[in-house]
């Protein structure tokens, strides 16, 4: 029998996060289950590396479109276990009779979720960037290695849009901010190849997410 690990309900769907087995086992499970009078609809939502394993808080929100014919589904919990892990994720999935879509994700710390009625229209929160490659999980390094981005997420784009919510003055410090700790890495880094190619993997994602 699967542990019901967490719940949601709309006017149409009752939607719960479904698990059995060892987390860490290459034989459990972990679905995203929808039921409605005589249908239920399940996605499989196991990762390879980390199984079923989920660290913190599980989070589940769900609202139905005006027409009640689309249910959209989000799912929040990091991946992996304690001293192994990732941030929160933000998973978005499309649900009707013909089951799930997953629409996008998100790693997104301090989520919350804005509404109009019963529908939810998007999603705040901040998008983490860390000099820290090695560290245990997403905040463990030193604060100022740690440079946050606010953003809003919605349904859109062709699947899920993330766009920061920075005032310019606000855009620029942080640009300044990064610069600065970049600099610093790569000057008590300078000889090691693999971090190098660390920060411009970051440097990128982060002028992208910016750029939006």
């Amino acid at each position: 029998m699967a542990d019901v690990l967490a719940q949601a309900r709309t006017w149409t769907w009752k939607v719960t996060v479904e698990s059995t087995g060892e987390p860490w086992k290459d034989d459990c499970t972990l679905n995203l289950v929808a039921e409605t009078y005589q249908l239920k609809r399940d996605t499989n939502i196991k990762r390879q590396g980390v199984n079923c394993a989920l660290f913190g808080p599980i989070g589940i929100a769900a609202s139905d479109t005006e027409n009640r014919e689309e249910t959209y589904v989000f799912f929040e919990a990091a991946r992996g276990g304690d001293g192994d892990h990732s941030g929160p994720i933000v998973e978005v999935y499309r649900l009707n009779k013909q089951g799930f879509k997953k629409l996008g994700e998100k790693e997104l710390f301090e989520a919350s979720y804005q509404r109009s009625g019963q529908a939810i229209t998007s999603i705040t929160g901040r998008v983490l960037f860390s000099f820290c490659s090695v560290c245990d999980g997403p905040e463990a390094g030193e604060p100022l290695d740690n440079i946050n981005v606010p953003v809003r997420l919605t349904i859109g784009c062709g699947g899920l849009c993330i766009k920061p919510t920075l005032a310019k003055r606000e855009r620029n410090a942080l640009l300044a901010k990064f610069e600065e700790r970049k600099q610093k890495a790569a000057e008590n880094y300078h000889a090691d190849a693999d971090y190098q190619k660390f920060i411009t993997n970051l440097e990128e994602e982060f002028h992208g997410l910016l750029g939006r």
